[in-house]
């Protein structure tokens, strides 16, 4: 049996922390950037086939984001200058941020659901 699932999903709170290495008028800075978004409203639809014991991730759709937040956390000069900066830069790169952000949730939802088919495999 083919089912297909549509859900839509509701995070109030997203923190994605990455390293960077960052070069900013002649100032060189590396550590952590912490990332948090509040507020991300999401569609995922699953296509769940029974008959061969399969899950497929169909579409995932990142429908509003809220607010979104940068911080550095390095070198306390420079993650300072960077933190002030980017309070003023966000506007600027909001889709990039959208983006990565939304792509890691996704890779994510599509790992977990690569090892439900392993193990709906290895049990079938």
């Amino acid at each position: 049996m083919i089912s297909p699932f549509l859900r839509g999903v509701k995070s109030t709170f997203v923190l994605i922390e990455y390293d960077y290495c960052l070069e900013f008028i002649g100032l060189r800075s590396s550590g952590q950037i912490t990332t948090s978004v509040k507020e991300i409203l999401f569609t995922v639809d699953l296509l769940i086939n029974s008959n061969i014991s399969n899950v497929t991730l169909l579409r995932f759709e990142n429908n509003s984001m809220g607010s979104l937040q940068l911080k550095f956390n390095a070198n306390s000069v420079t993650a300072g200058l960077f933190n002030f900066l980017s309070g003023k830069l966000i506007f600027i790169f909001k889709n990039k941020f959208r983006n990565v952000i939304t792509e890691t949730i996704k890779n994510s939802i599509q790992e977990s659901i690569d090892l439900i088919n392993t193990v709906l495999k290895a049990v079938a």
